[in-house]
């Protein structure tokens, strides 16, 4: 399994990350599967997460709308 980050967005005391999972089966399959998680901030550390389906939904999470 491989994870790679879409990018970075800032909102406020929010991050939102757009990730992109990279899968392979014992079988040869390969899947990716794409996802964002948002993640609240506070005093330099991380006090909250949320996995959404979509960057969309992150982004309302956080807040804003894309």
């Amino acid at each position: 399994m491989e994870l790679e980050a879409q990018g970075f967005i800032e909102v406020g005391d929010v991050v939102v990350v757009p990730l992109l999972f990279h899968l392979r089966a014992q079988s040869g399959v390969e899947l990716d599967i794409a996802e964002a998680w948002a993640y609240w901030v506070r005093e330099g550390k991380i006090w909250r997460i949320e996995q959404h389906p979509t960057k969309a939904e992150a982004l309302e999470a956080a807040g804003l709308r894309e």
